[in-house]
């Protein structure tokens, strides 16, 4: 007989409700009829591939654990929205848990292997690849996966209910395509301004598309209730557009700025890293740009406890800006060919791993999940599809998504209208020609046009901040020039970006640390990611091999 231990962090988001003998740990919305179906499934099956039917008519941001006399049945939605991870203890019990701290309630953790694998992937990227972890042992729920676990005995069995499958695109008309995105964008946000029941919706406003997408769009519909803010270094690109768009919706704005200094401090403290801990399911660093800005406005009193915090993510990947140029050819087919476009965009965090040996070691693991992804079509669906579809259920799962996390963990409820279902259902059966670029999403805004603010207001423009450094970074640059420009990429990375990001991601780190670093850290990301494996025992140094630290 398998016994189960449930620990999930939070009884705010974490509800828990009896239906006899049975008993459920959710978190959102599941739809209550398909629950029951559910259960009367799993009193009934045998075979936990029977449940996959019934989950795949779920819809919705959810996470749930479902626990009967028969079955533990465990799942997240489409976009693992909320994080779930399992392991078996030394007696073949099983152990559900949203964080790493859940799972070491119950088990000695901290005790176990590191996957040197995983390892070696979230040093890379700052995310593990597929199902594993960074614990040997330890297991995630992909994006639309489902775990069921027989009580009386048996396998665990862990698959997906639900793929995103881009390559499995219908032929469309660009006008028909075009005027059917705007209809389902403008239900969305009607969808969201009901689900607000009244309450502020607050959006982080910046310079590019999709945050002013949803805000230009709350307008279009009438919907006044919208604080708007954004946050960096003083006078950043993105702020200064985003401050003129909501003057031109009507919309309130404020800036929250940022400042290396200001990074150093709230790095250190003891509510960043309960965040932090928050954050960390075992399958990458957690999403930190927000933090100081959500805690800041919190607490000045801007973002009232009832708000609900609306980004953009992901309209930018979901509509196909992410894909390589070189990968938007559709008669590039096959898993083969985006191999090299996935390491070069999403495995470069440091350019000292940057070598044949990891390569081939990255390749290995990129290859098992592909398949594991795409089954067939790894041959013969598009590249740039299974481009899509791999960083769908990795990056954009494990990392982008898991920026949720610093919203409940201040106290706020949440919305990602740009990951509604229908909107993954509308983009995964688009083709390519159709995303490339993102033609299609850039051309239906334009068109649109809400509020007045999508030709006269640039969109992402490149602006060099602070104004002080504008004149040393031309002097070094101009002798850089006979050495050409990678190595002045390189120098400037190494010298000047402490000060330029915008974001001062690499302010916890110091500018020492970052000037005297041969290794070649791509940004701050890279360093947040180092630290990240040395809380778990893991280091890298000059060399290009992880090991365990003693």
């Amino acid at each position: 007989m398998t016994s189960v231990s449930v620990c999930v962090p939070d009884a705010r988001i974490w509800r828990i409700a009896h239906f006899g003998p049975a008993r459920l740990h959710q978190v959102g919305s599941p739809d209550t009829y398909i629950l029951s179906d559910l259960m009367i499934c799993a009193t009934l099956s045998d075979t936990a591939q029977e449940f996959a039917a019934i989950l795949k008519r779920l819809s919705g941001r959810f996470a749930f654990i479902l626990e009967t006399e028969r079955w533990l049945i465990a799942v997240v939605d489409r976009i693992r929205s909320v994080p779930l991870i399992w392991t078996l203890d030394d007696f073949g019990n099983v152990i559900v848990a949203q964080t790493a701290d859940g799972l070491r309630e119950v088990s000695a953790l901290d005790g176990q292997t590191v996957n040197a694998g995983q390892a070696l992937a979230v040093a890379m990227s700052g995310y593990t690849i597929g199902e594993d972890t960074l614990v040997s042992g330890v297991k995630a729920l992909s994006a639309g996966q489902y775990l069921a676990v027989p009580i009386k005995g048996g396998a665990p069995y862990q698959d997906y209910y639900r793929r995103y499958a881009p390559w499995a695109e219908t032929l469309s008309d660009w006008s028909k395509s075009r005027d059917a995105l705007r209809d389902l964008t403008l239900d969305i946000l009607r969808d969201l301004v009901v689900a607000s029941k009244g309450r502020p919706i607050a959006i982080p406003l910046s310079a590019g598309f999709d945050s002013r997408l949803i805000a230009s769009g709350l307008k279009h519909l009438g919907h006044d209730d919208v604080l708007c803010f954004s946050y960096g270094l003083a006078g950043n690109r993105e702020a200064t557009a985003a401050r003129e768009i909501a003057e031109v919706l009507g919309y309130r704005w404020t800036f929250f700025e940022y400042t290396n200094a200001l990074a150093r401090a709230w790095s250190t403290e003891s509510d960043y890293d309960a965040f932090r801990r928050y954050s960390d399911s075992l399958t990458g660093i957690h999403f930190a740009q927000d933090f100081p800005a959500i805690r800041g406005l919190r607490d000045i009193g801007y973002l009232p406890r009832d708000t609900v915090i609306v980004n953009g993510q992901a309209g930018d990947f979901i509509s196909g800006n992410h894909i390589p140029a070189i990968l938007a050819d559709p008669h590039q087919i096959g898993a083969a060919s985006a191999i090299w476009p996935l390491l070069a965009k999403h495995y470069a965090l440091w350019r000292s791993l940057i070598t044949d040996a990891n390569r081939e070691a990255i390749t290995t693991l990129i290859n098992a999940e592909m398949s594991a992804i795409a089954g067939d079509a790894i041959t013969t669906g598009a590249a740039g599809s299974l481009f899509e579809a791999y960083e769908f259920v990795n990056r954009q799962t494990k990392y982008v998504v898991n920026g949720q996390r610093c919203y409940e963990a201040l106290g706020f409820d949440w919305s990602l209208p740009l990951w509604d279902d229908r909107y993954i259902d509308f983009w995964e059966c688009r083709p390519l020609k159709q995303k490339a670029g993102q033609g299609l999403y850039r051309d239906m805004l334009r068109r649109a046009d809400w509020g007045g603010v999508w030709d006269r207001i640039p969109i992402n423009e490149l602006i060099v901040r602070p104004i002080w450094i504008r004149p040393l970074r031309l002097a070094c640059k101009a002798f850089h020039l006979p050495f050409g420009g990678p190595a002045w990429h390189r120098f400037e990375k190494r010298y000047f970006n402490y000060f330029m990001s915008t974001l001062c991601t690499y302010g916890p780190a110091g500018w020492m640390r970052v000037a005297s670093d041969r290794r070649g850290p791509k940004s701050g990301v890279s360093l947040i990611t180092e630290d990240y494996l040395r809380n778990l025992g893991v280091q890298f140094g000059d060399a290009v091999h992880l090991e365990r630290s003693t």
